[in-house]
């Protein structure tokens, strides 16, 4: 766009996230320092000059307070910028020259006190979408997730039907981007979900981000690629997960509706959202080189399995926060994740299902099967992880739980 851009970049461990710029390599402005530690990291820029070249440098510090410095990088603003749709929902009820909303007889969604509710009788969801289709490649979808409920989202698709009763679920080929909530209290979480071809599958892309309010979601695609993004203020962004887009038989070319959803709200409570825009998206990306022992270079796919000791390790059910585990796949492949206990009884079944080749997070709030708190102690994560290739691994972490 002619007046932001969004930096990019990643690192090899969590890190804090700040950006230098200016019109020259004396940069003279510095953004807000992001606090979060996070691996791939996204900051915006706003109130530039149209058709102006910049120079910008990025920073990230690690818990130790090492301090990774990346070399100069140079980006272009583009001369006008393009914003294909937003809104602001200030109007007593939604606007249907712009959405249709779902017809399925529990749908009841509707705008109040400025914002969209999404709400939802029974077992099914209070949906919207787009009424226009929109060219995918290039662009940021953007909305303010002002209240999250246990499961609403941000997602998009070529095709729908205004009956169904759970919004875009029930098409063949879609992203989704959701907060979501496993638990009655604590922070929410973030998920990637994907239907390709009728296949369902995602996974939980929260990293480090704590989700105790608000939270900004996006989809934003280039050329090639689809990026889920959030951000707690909408000016520093987070890639939460990034894939080459792949929904069968279409390309970022191809023109998508944008739906926002909430699922049985009458239990999930209800998602308020609000300022919701699609614009065509000019953004720059730094690639790190090596400015310091933990700076790294564009993240690759892994090489190896690898299993992370849990974080934070140990921790508190009562503080309402899971612990996490990052999983890194080389291929493809079937992932079976239990907790056990001491005496190698199975508490819990994270996962067992196919995951994709890449970086994966795996989380544990404490709970079994059942839902039930556990008592505090020592409790072993089992992962057995088969590779499409017929690679075969199996790791092992202790964690600790306490009250």
């Amino acid at each position: 766009a002619s007046s932001t851009a969004l930096i990019t970049w990643n690192s090899n461990e969590p890190a804090d996230s700040q950006v230098e710029y200016g019109l020259t390599a004396s940069y003279g402005n510095t953004t807000p320092l992001a606090p979060q530690f996070v691996t791939a990291h996204g900051v915006g820029l706003t109130g530039l000059q149209a058709n102006t070249l910049y120079h910008y440098r990025v920073l990230s510090k690690d818990a130790s307070g090492n301090l990774a410095t990346s070399a100069d990088f140079t980006f272009t603003t583009s001369a006008s910028g393009g914003v294909l749709f937003s809104d602001n929902f200030n109007v007593a009820t939604l606007d249907l020259n712009k959405w249709s909303r779902g017809n399925n007889s529990g749908n009841q969604a509707a705008i109040a006190n400025n914002a969209l509710e999404l709400r939802s009788q029974g077992s099914q969801s209070g949906w919207v979408i787009t009424k226009q289709a929109f060219v995918a490649q290039n662009t940021i979808v953007a909305v303010k997730v002002v209240q999250p409920n246990n499961d609403g989202d941000l997602g998009m698709t070529p095709t729908f039907n205004l009956g169904s009763g759970n919004g875009i679920f029930d098409q063949s080929n879609w992203y989704r981007f959701y907060v979501y909530r496993n638990q009655a209290s604590g922070p929410y979480l973030l998920y990637a979900q994907w239907s390709k071809a009728g296949a369902v599958n995602g996974l939980d892309v929260t990293g480090n981000l704590v989700i105790n309010g608000a939270v900004y979601l996006r989809l934003r695609c280039d050329a090639a690629q689809i990026y889920f993004e959030a951000s707690l203020d909408g000016v520093s962004w987070m890639t939460a997960y990034s894939e080459p887009f792949a929904l069968p038989g279409y390309s970022l070319s191809n023109a998508f509706y944008y739906e926002l959803a909430a699922y049985k709200s009458s239990i999930n409570g209800v998602c308020t959202v609000d300022d919701f825009s699609i614009t065509g998206s000019n953004s720059a990306a730094a690639e790190l080189a090596s400015a310091s022992s933990f700076a790294a270079a564009p993240a690759a796919m892994p090489s190896d399995f690898a299993l992370s000791q849990n974080y934070p390790n140990p921790f508190s059910r009562n503080s309402g926060a899971a612990t996490r585990m990052n999983l890194a796949l080389p291929q493809p492949g079937r992932v079976r994740a239990v907790i056990y206990n001491l005496q190698g009884q199975e508490v819990k079944r994270l996962h067992e299902s196919t995951f994709a080749a890449g970086s994966h997070v795996l989380q544990w709030n404490g709970a079994n099967e059942e839902g039930e708190a556990v008592s505090s102690g020592a409790y072993l994560l089992r992962v057995i992880f088969e590779g499409e290739s017929a690679e075969r691994a199996v790791m092992t972490r202790r964690i600790i739980l306490m009250k």
